[in-house]
């Protein structure tokens, strides 16, 4: 294990506001992209990943399907309503390889006729899953393609390039040109706290200052100031007193928590950033986080991924802050609250949310009776400390078990508490 450096205390990020004063629109209707523009790449040559294996093919009813039929005349046999919960239509090639590839694992509509020949879902992927978000349309990453973060010495030119694949310009542009329709998406489910069209304005500022930060020179080494000012921004907006630092606190009680020492690197901070806006965006068991919990499991998550990539045998990619996010939501929703004094929405709704569990384990039950119990105290116990009353259950290193009940608890904390400020 390795021995995280000193941790400066660095001032209060500034939201950048330059980017904000202009809005992408698709027939009027104003474009949301959830990450900074260009910080994202990829490469299809030489890559391996299942993109154009089976998945299915989102395609314009008009010019494309023409084009399509013929040079795959069956191909409509297998079309099947809707694509990525929107409203084209879609055909689902074979899982091996697309009709339409070569020999040389190349696109023959592209290479033939050229890149406007291809469908709509293959010219705008990775950058195709559309959902709305009130009025707007968020344009989400898709991470079958393992997408990474642009280099930094490209990353200046690449957020102002008409040509870099990630940059706004071009995603507007693309999406333009294909015709997308305006309506007909999903809808992106809105968190507990606001609705998308409070949020929205916080979401587009949390960008900008991420792109601000991937700017920087040196790059962040640590997720910690970043978090804090998600958090202030979004205590401003919900009316809601906070403590300065309150993440990087959070931060050295969730290490000391789980005992972790090992150091995220300087590339794992910066992916980290430059996926925030995504992972706010992306429901854990089909619910957005609220926007109150979101900067403190993303710190949770800063930690977890420190472990992650340390481990032998571990690649970090920014699926792997994807894939931890989904996986370990209700794990990091608990660590997101060790300093939090939750209170029962009420007994029955506590009741409920522990019925899920199957014979549920003796120290879940006994903390879920003591947050019951909460609710009578002059003054609540945080959740730290109502785990560390059960002696060796949750003390550090954490036992397979162990993490298994705080994935439960958190589930119990965000159906069926509430909370005193973070």
């Amino acid at each position: 294990m390795t021995t995280p450096p000193t941790r400066p205390q660095p001032p209060p990020l500034p939201p950048d506001t330059s980017s904000l004063t202009r809005v992408h629109l698709l027939a009027g209707r104003p474009l949301f992209f959830p990450f900074p523009s260009g910080a994202l790449t990829y490469s299809c040559v030489g890559c391996d990943a299942p993109c154009c294996k089976g998945q299915p093919i989102g395609i314009g009813r008009s010019r494309e399907l023409v084009t399509i039929q013929q040079a795959q005349p069956r191909a409509p046999l297998f079309a099947v309503p809707g694509w990525n919960d929107g409203p084209l239509l879609s055909l689902t090639p074979p899982p091996e390889k697309c009709w339409f590839f070569d020999k040389n694992g190349r696109c023959r509509l592209e290479h033939v006729a050229g890149r406007d020949a291809k469908p709509t879902g293959c010219r705008l992927f990775p950058f195709s899953r559309i959902v709305t978000m009130g009025e707007a349309l968020a344009v989400l990453p898709d991470l079958v393609c393992p997408v990474s973060v642009t280099p930094t010495a490209e990353r200046a030119l690449a957020s102002t390039s008409s040509s870099h694949p990630s940059s706004y310009d071009t995603l507007a542009l693309e999406m333009s040109r294909t015709q997308l329709p305006r309506g007909g998406h999903k809808a992106l489910p809105a968190p507990a706290d606001l609705s998308w069209d409070e949020a929205l304005p916080l979401e587009r500022h949390v960008v900008a200052a991420a792109a601000d930060l991937l700017r920087a020179a040196p790059p962040p080494a640590f997720y910690g100031a970043f978090a804090d000012l998600q958090h202030q921004l979004t205590s401003a907006l919900l009316g809601v007193d906070t403590k300065p630092s309150a993440m990087a606190s959070l931060e050295s009680d969730i290490r000391r928590f789980l005992a972790v020492t090992e150091a995220a690197s300087v590339d794992g901070v910066v992916e980290l950033v430059a996926l925030t806006g995504v992972l706010r965006l992306t429901p854990i068991d089909g619910a957005v986080v609220p926007r109150r919990a979101a900067p403190a499991m993303l710190v949770a998550l800063a930690v977890l991924a420190s472990v992650h990539e340390s481990m032998r045998g571990s690649r970090r990619t920014p699926r792997t802050l994807l894939g931890l996010w989904r996986t370990q939501g209700p794990l990091l929703y608990a660590l997101a609250h060790l300093g939090s004094r939750p209170l029962p929405l009420s007994p029955a709704a506590l009741d409920a949310a522990l019925a899920r569990y199957h014979a549920p384990r003796r120290a879940l039950v006994a903390v879920v009776d003591a947050i019951r119990d909460n609710g009578a105290r002059s003054v609540a116990a945080t959740v730290d400390e109502l785990l560390r009353q059960q002696k060796d259950e949750f003390a550090p290193p954490l036992t397979a078990d162990a993490v298994a009940m705080l994935h439960a608890l958190g589930r119990i904390l965000r159906e069926a508490c509430t909370f005193t400020p973070i």
